[in-house]
């Protein structure tokens, strides 16, 4: 097993460990073990939003570098840095960029899935993890699984008149499923943002179609999140960089 000793410059921190090469064939993959190494302060990136620096803090090593190429200087750890996230306004504003509490595409959709799972916790009772104070949407799926059934809710609002397994239906079930694994990554937080009065969600430019707008607009419904459709845009990552199609445009709002 090869250790390396890596520098995460975080903000006005640093933060020094050995890293393992175990398991990473390149670059791209180390990353994901430097990720795991800082836990938690690297929890709300995924390994794709780090960047490998050689020992001087400037030569950046390209993702598809050979881990067998990695050279170790004595003293001189490699230095790994973040990327920002920002989210490109859209056409017209006077502001070149904005980043929304760091809110990327896939941060967009876990935080969608978060504040749904949170709304739901007022319905049906299950467990999550003793060290949060609202559930994410794997102990949903969890509690899915477990095929609870007609439970008295942790709070006084009144119980929903279905199953949880039979909230969504199967393919909702699989599609959200999917889309966590996709964002696991990301951070959590059950506060969906507002635009102009209503709830918006990002979504990649590859899962933007009508299929998967309608999706994220009706298990909303379903889940209480808000009371119409019409009450959440689902916006095309494209859209926002300006350079999305006139059919994604058209779907903005729908």
């Amino acid at each position: 097993v090869t250790l390396h000793f890596v520098k995460l410059v975080l903000g006005n921190k640093n933060y020094k460990e050995q890293v393992s090469t175990d398991g990473c064939s390149n670059v791209a993959a180390f990353r994901g073990a430097i990720k795991s190494k800082f836990s938690p302060d690297l929890d709300s990136y995924a390994p794709h939003h780090l960047t490998l620096f050689q020992p001087d803090g400037t030569s950046q090593i390209d993702p598809e570098t050979p881990v067998t190429d990695l050279k170790e200087i004595p003293w001189k750890p490699m230095v790994v840095t973040v990327e920002e996230l920002p989210i490109p306004v859209p056409i017209g504003s006077s502001k070149k960029q904005l980043t929304y509490k760091g809110l990327g595409v896939e941060a967009s959709c876990r935080n969608y899935f978060d504040a749904l799972a949170a709304k739901l916790a007022l319905f049906y009772k299950f467990d999550w993890g003793v060290d949060s104070s609202f559930p994410t949407i794997g102990d949903t799926l969890a509690e899915r699984t477990n095929e609870v059934g007609y439970v008295e809710p942790p709070t006084k609002v009144p119980k929903l008149p279905i199953p949880l397994p039979e909230l969504f239906d199967q393919n909702e079930w699989k599609k959200i499923k999917e889309l966590n694994r996709k964002t696991t990554d990301r951070i959590h937080d059950t506060t969906l943002p507002k635009e102009k009065g209503k709830f918006f969600i990002i979504l990649p430019t590859a899962e933007f179609n009508d299929e998967t707008v309608r999706f994220f607009k009706r298990i909303g419904v379903k889940g209480k999140l808000f009371a119409y459709e019409e009450d959440l845009i689902v916006k095309d990552e494209a859209e926002l960089s300006g350079s999305g199609s006139e059919a994604s445009s058209s779907l903005m709002y729908a």
